[in-house]
């Protein structure tokens, strides 16, 4: 159903009709509980909390020491958290988390040619970002951290080293 077919068809219902809709998608589905309890509650952290919570859980998919990590899950879930606009930071944050976990899985497990174009991605993704938010010095440092803990396969780490 397209936007403007849906709003005229709620534009037909009574303020009765459309509060028993909210309650009854509000009961129902996960997504408009955890959209409607931030929208009247906007905590960016707890939101950021849970957002990362599953991508450590998806990152740590495996088997037979082989990564089961799925790249569309950690896209999904960044851009789930863009939609709810916590904020530029938070939007970052979260890219270097998934920097830095992916990093982690590339330690620990064997990782696909797909995980690491992935993970070059979410590196490009972050340094564009903060280059047009107009904080890149600070995003280079923190990457720099991140090159500097010696984590990570060696596939992996030279995407990390920062150009001088």
């Amino acid at each position: 159903m397209s936007r403007n077919k849906l709003k005229k068809e709620l534009q037909q219902f009574t303020r009765g009709q459309l509060l028993q809709l909210i309650l009854d998608a509000y009961a129902a589905r996960k997504e408009f509980k955890t959209y409607f309890d931030y929208f009247l509650n906007p905590d960016p952290e707890a939101l950021f909390r849970d957002v990362s919570e599953t991508v450590r859980k998806e990152c740590a998919r495996q088997k037979r020491n082989f990564s089961k990590l799925r790249v569309s899950v950690l896209k999904r879930c960044l851009e789930d958290f863009a939609s709810y606009h916590p904020g530029d930071d938070y939007i970052q944050d979260l890219r270097l988390f998934i920097i830095s976990e992916m990093l982690g899985v590339s330690s620990r497990f064997h990782t696909t040619d797909v995980q690491l174009r992935t993970f070059a991605f979410f590196v490009s993704a972050y340094v564009k970002a903060a280059d047009e938010y107009g904080n890149l010095s600070e995003a280079v440092a923190r990457l720099r951290e991140l090159h500097a803990r010696e984590v990570g396969a060696r596939s992996f780490r030279p995407l990390l080293q920062v150009w001088e």
